[in-house]
């Protein structure tokens, strides 16, 4: 029951994640982010994309862990990347965007994004 608790909860967040930002069928205005080497210059729309599903995937684990405090955050991780990887959609996903969300799975798993 927990592990398919575990895998419904990083789907869901995935989906969140890959879901457009809008609200209310109005586009939601984002400010371009900087990178911390220089305060010019913006972040590229992939970053925003790893760091909003980076995000995501660290709302799951404090969702789960006010549900479960002994769930371990890197299990549950790597179990719901796992998951993702043997899903039809995955095999369907382009190069660049599974990179990205390897990249957001491995910056939630540091606990920074």
């Amino acid at each position: 029951m927990r592990k398919c608790l575990i895998v419904i909860l990083g789907v869901l967040a995935l989906a969140i994640a890959g879901c457009s930002s809008s609200v209310g069928g109005e586009a939601v205005s984002v400010e371009p982010m900087t990178t911390a080497g220089s305060a010019s210059t913006p972040a590229s729309s992939d970053d925003l994309s790893v760091t909003q599903m980076c995000e995501s995937l660290l709302g799951m684990l404090d969702s789960l862990g006010q549900l479960d405090p002994s769930v371990d955050s890197s299990d549950t991780l790597k179990s719901v990347f796992e998951e993702s990887h043997s899903s039809d959609e995955w095999r369907s996903t382009s190069l660049q965007e599974r990179h990205r969300i390897e990249e957001a799975f491995a910056r939630a798993d540091s606990g920074r994004c």
